[in-house]
């Protein structure tokens, strides 16, 4: 699901372990606010790509450290 695709990827870059990173991130994003990270539709993930990652406190989850593992994927 392109939903779930790292930018790179969505550049036309090959599979990777950074793109295996990035997509756990994505899905535990979803599972924890029931919201994709960067949308649906290609031309709305690219431009929130653009504008950088949502917040979870965005989506009524503050928890730092969970915050802090989103980050670094």
């Amino acid at each position: 699901m392109v939903q779930y695709h790292s930018p790179e990827r969505l550049r036309g870059g090959q599979l990777s372990p950074a793109d295996d990173t990035w997509g756990l991130g994505a899905l535990l994003f979803t599972a924890l606010t029931g919201a994709r990270p960067f949308g649906d539709e290609r031309h709305e993930i690219d431009a929130r790509l653009r504008a950088g990652p949502p917040l979870l406190s965005s989506y009524g989850v503050n928890d730092e450290r969970l915050g802090y593992v989103l980050a670094q994927t």
